[in-house]
């Protein structure tokens, strides 16, 4: 029992860019998805910036020239660019979960079929417990 801990220790401390990138490939069918997420977050990055901007050109424009009539007009551009942030990031990040949650039911088929096909003296091995483990919060984790 003791050597199973070991194991898991090793394998916890250990970073090896071959193993990234076979997990990376888990992501290959959703790459468009992906492009498209990535796509939304520099949207959203943009939108939150505008925020700041309409800010300045209220104060520097309408604001100290006493000109109180433009600041309803900076006020809604401001308004549109909250909505945009917000719409970006709820996009963003639906797009993520979906696409997380598809790569961590390929990557459990792909271990189940892989145990399927191991022969009966490794169940007599491994504990049962600690494989169902494996497949279900570890591919959590990852």
């Amino acid at each position: 029992m003791s050597t199973h801990f070991q194991e898991d220790e090793i394998l916890g401390k250990a970073y090896d860019a071959r193993l990234m990138r076979r997990l990376l490939g888990y992501l290959r069918p959703y790459r468009w998805a992906v492009i498209g997420s990535i796509v939304l977050l520099l949207l959203n990055a943009g939108a939150d910036l505008l925020g700041p901007y309409f800010v300045k050109v209220a104060i520097d424009r309408y604001i100290t020239q006493g000109n109180l009539a433009g600041i309803g007009r900076i006020a809604v551009f401001y308004l549109a660019a909250l909505l945009a942030a917000f719409a970006f990031r709820y996009a963003q990040n639906f797009i993520t979960q979906v696409v997380g949650q598809y790569v961590m039911y390929d990557l459990r088929m792909a271990l189940f079929t892989h145990l399927q096909r191991l022969a009966v003296s490794f169940f007599t091995r491994n504990p049962v417990g600690r494989l169902m483990t494996r497949i279900t919060n570890d591919v959590d984790t990852l």
